[in-house]
């Protein structure tokens, strides 16, 4: 059976890169940067579905994307959280926050979304900070 993204994170996500068969998506909402990490793996909705190989990488990508949001970004803060309440499908949201963030100190989802006024832009800002990082 063929990976299928699930359509909330398809229709609120703009595809970034893949590595490893996970998928590194940026949430369209410009307040906070906000990665999401998707394995391609089908039918997987816990951490612990995925083979020991496959978890490990994803976990690998998550440390990754984390020290770029501190650095790159310069968060103040990580939410990193696999909640999956809404969205079955297994997903890691990896988000710097800030003290000044319009959501602070109170978590990022249950807002609308601000979209990128230039998703391209943003997209290829993330592009360019995966090719820099370790």
């Amino acid at each position: 059976m063929a990976f299928t993204l699930h359509e909330a994170i398809a229709r609120d996500s703009l595809l970034v890169s893949r590595e490893a068969n996970i998928q590194i998506r940026l949430q369209n909402h410009a307040a906070v940067p906000w990665l999401v990490l998707v394995p391609e793996h089908t039918g997987a909705v816990e951490l612990i579905d995925l083979p020991d190989t496959e978890r490990a990488q994803l976990h690998l990508l998550q440390d990754r994307v984390s020290r770029i949001l501190l650095n790159a970004a310069r968060a103040h803060k990580l939410n990193v959280a696999a909640i999956g309440n809404i969205v079955p499908q297994l997903h890691i949201h990896c988000i710097g926050r800030f003290t000044d963030d319009p959501h602070w100190p109170g978590p990022v989802w249950g807002h609308p979304l601000q979209p990128y006024p230039d998703p391209e832009l943003a997209v290829n800002a993330w592009r360019a900070h995966l090719a820099e990082a370790p």
